[in-house]
C-alpha cells in the first residue's frame, strides 16, 4: 500500500495529469495499473520481497484478470461502476498492471537490460 502511494506521487511529478475529470476517469487504468506494477517492482528491487513472492503476485494478477467474466468492458465504464463492484475496480488495476509488466519486460529485453519502463518514464522530463 505504501509503495503504491509513493509511486503515485513519483509518477505524478513526471507525467502531468489533466485536471479534466473526464480524462482522469479515462486514464485511471493507466495510472492505477502502472502504479500498482511499479509498487510491486519496487518491493522486488529493494529486496522487501523475493523473486518468488514477485512471481506469485504476478500470477495472482494474471489469474484475476483472465478469470474475470468482464474483461471486455470499456475503461470509462469501469471507472463509473468501480465503487459498486470490487471485481470491476480490480479489472482496471489489473489491465494496467499487465500492460506495464509487458512493456517493462519488452523494453528490458530489446535493450539488453539497459532500459525498462521506469527508466523510460524518468526520461520524459
Amino acid at each position: 500500500m505504501i509503495s503504491h502511494e509513493l509511486i503515485h506521487r513519483y509518477i505524478g511529478h513526471i507525467i502531468e495529469q489533466d485536471n479534466d475529470k473526464k480524462n482522469e476517469i479515462k486514464y485511471k487504468w493507466f495510472f492505477e495499473g502502472f502504479t500498482e506494477f511499479y509498487g510491486v517492482k519496487t518491493l522486488l528491487d529493494t529486496k522487501l520481497i523475493d523473486k518468488d513472492e514477485y512471481l506469485k503476485i504476478i500470477n495472482i494478477t494474471l489469474k484475476e484478470y483472465f478469470n474475470s467474466l468482464i474483461t471486455n468492458i470499456d475503461f470509462e465504464k469501469i471507472n463509473q461502476k468501480h465503487l459498486l463492484d470490487q471485481n470491476i475496480s480490480m479489472l482496471s488495476y489489473n489491465k494496467g498492471f499487465i500492460l506495464a509488466m509487458i512493456i517493462d519486460e519488452k523494453l528490458n529485453e530489446v535493450s539488453n537490460g539497459r532500459y525498462n519502463l521506469l527508466t523510460t518514464i524518468n526520461s520524459i522530463k
